[in-house]
């Protein structure tokens, strides 16, 4: 009896564990308000799943067709450059230093500094 119960917890652990982290394969589509005056918002996390060393952002649609940044992030640290964009624009640009297969990646999204609004992204980032 103990150890059903202690097989039904690791399985119901296992469950909330992997359904509470939202890491996506390689692609993923993004729909974000981006604080205004230079703040910043977060996609959700992609893992690496290719040797290539380029990451792409397509389908961008912004509000009021505002220039937002773009720019790769593995943790805390950027990997690639920021790049600017708005409506009706796709990014393909290089990571730096390259990221390996595995690798957690995420896209990070300013508005600029003198932006008075906030301002809505939808997109579709790819970290492969």
């Amino acid at each position: 009896m103990l150890r059903r119960k202690l097989l039904i917890g690791l399985a119901t652990a296992l469950v909330l564990a992997f359904g509470a982290s939202q890491v996506f394969a390689g692609v993923m589509t993004f729909n974000v308000v981006v604080p205004r005056l230079g703040g910043y918002s977060t996609s959700n996390v992609t893992t690496k799943s290719t040797n290539l060393q380029q990451w792409k952002v397509t389908n961008i649609t912004v509000g009021a067709n505002k220039p937002i940044n773009f720019q790769p992030y593995k943790g805390n640290g950027a990997v690639g450059s920021p790049v600017t964009a708005t409506t009706g624009q796709n990014i393909n640009a290089p990571f730096n230093p390259n990221q390996a297969i595995g690798s957690l990646i995420y896209l990070r999204l300013y508005t600029q500094w003198n932006e008075l609004v906030a301002v809505q992204v939808r997109g579709t980032f790819n970290s492969n």
